[in-house]
């Protein structure tokens, strides 16, 4: 009987400190996601950029952009009818294109590719679902 006890309360042990380990690894993954480089050499891409992301696929209209590139390091955000959808980022290269990312919290679901050109830039982004092009300009 005292044995069957502690396998139940070693049971109950495990289970429980599986719970606390797995709903830390989902915190710890929900509040990651791309970051601005701590330091480095500013591009002349750097600032505020806003555009729009016209595409097709289910669901997939009103779709806008608000990015800050700080060193050449784009984090775009990406709204469907003023909500929050997704994040875009990545880095500038010297020839001023990016080949990024598309996802939330640090997670790729898709991707972006830009042509930086003085105060525009243009390409294209891709997900699951939607497939357009994006289009931003300083502001």
């Amino acid at each position: 009987m005292l044995f069957s006890m502690y396998v139940k309360v070693s049971k109950s042990f495990r289970v429980v400190a599986t719970a606390i380990l797995l709903a830390s690894v989902v915190v710890g993954v929900s509040a990651c996601g791309a970051t601005f480089p701590k330091d480095g050499t500013p591009s002349a891409y750097d600032g505020k950029w806003s555009g729009t992301l016209p595409a097709s696929g289910n669901n997939c209209d009103n779709i806008t952009a608000e990015a800050e590139i700080r060193f050449g390091f784009m984090i775009a955000k990406i709204y469907q009818q003023n909500h929050k959808q997704a994040e875009a980022w990545g880095q500038i290269g010297d020839d001023g294109h990016l080949k990024g990312h598309l996802g939330m919290a640090g997670v790729t679901a898709g991707s972006v590719e830009l042509a930086f050109d003085g105060d525009n830039a243009s390409g294209s982004w891709e997900s699951q679902y939607c497939k357009g092009t994006f289009s931003v300009e300083r502001t």
